[in-house]
């Protein structure tokens, strides 16, 4: 056999095992979706955001397996969300998304909860304050660790898959709960069964002192669910967890 009909062998059912993938990815998503309830949210959150290619800085949302995965995430984010301002007073209601990459939770938020909201995003990546600046909303240009708000009282904290992006999440955690900038913190984070040191560019092996490393694009500490619990509690906060 030839090199180059090898080569098309692998390609043509690398493909062929490609498209198998997707769709029963596809599949996996919709039944989940299906599980959770989750699927009139979905279709509302997507009347709202229609296109999430820009979401990210570094990552575009694109195909049907890309899109539908992070539609189902936003919806299962956003149910915590309009379930966690039904308990909390304040009018308006000030919420700030730290780690916030294009606002568009916040938006979710305003359209759907039916509260009067004031907003702040945070991230460490001018894009994605530029994003959501170029919304109308306010954003601020810091790392979480050393985001200061002065005697600035904000009625609800949300963080969706950035704490694992922090170096130092104990200690923006804690100067969030000894400050009195917030009683109420809702967050969410990949599920890994052990908790170990993210780094994976260093452990793949595919990052280099040529290469630009930005923080939405490494984990530096990924904990199991108990571990974040610890965290929590040593910086000053009771967990609660919700499904």
């Amino acid at each position: 056999m030839t090199a180059g009909l090898r080569s098309a062998l692998r390609s043509r059912f690398g493909a062929r095992a490609q498209r198998a993938r997707d769709r029963l990815g596809l599949w996996s998503l919709r039944a989940a979706a299906r599980e959770q309830g989750l699927d009139d949210l979905t279709r509302r959150l997507e009347a709202l955001a229609p296109d999430l290619s820009r979401q990210y800085s570094d990552t575009t949302v694109e195909g049907d397996y890309g899109v539908l995965k992070t539609r189902l995430m936003h919806a299962f984010q956003a149910r915590l969300m309009l379930r966690a301002v039904e308990g909390i007073a304040g009018d308006p209601l000030v919420v700030a998304d730290i780690g916030d990459s294009s606002g568009t939770h916040l938006l979710y938020l305003r359209a759907l909860s039916g509260r009067d909201l004031r907003t702040l995003s945070v991230n460490i990546d001018p894009r994605a304050v530029e994003r959501i600046r170029a919304k109308g909303m306010e954003a601020i240009l810091s790392r979480a660790e050393d985001l200061d708000l002065g005697d600035r009282r904000v009625d609800l904290f949300m963080c969706f898959e950035a704490l694992e992006h922090f170096l130092d999440p104990a200690t923006f955690l804690r100067r969030v709960a000894a400050r009195g900038h917030g009683d109420h913190f809702l967050m969410t984070v990949p599920w890994v069964r052990t908790s170990r040191l993210g780094l994976r560019h260093l452990r793949d092996r595919w990052y280099d002192a040529t290469s630009t490393l930005r923080s939405e694009d490494c984990h530096f500490l990924e904990l199991r669910p108990a571990d974040w619990e610890l965290l929590f509690l040593h910086a000053g906060w009771v967990m609660e967890w919700s499904a």
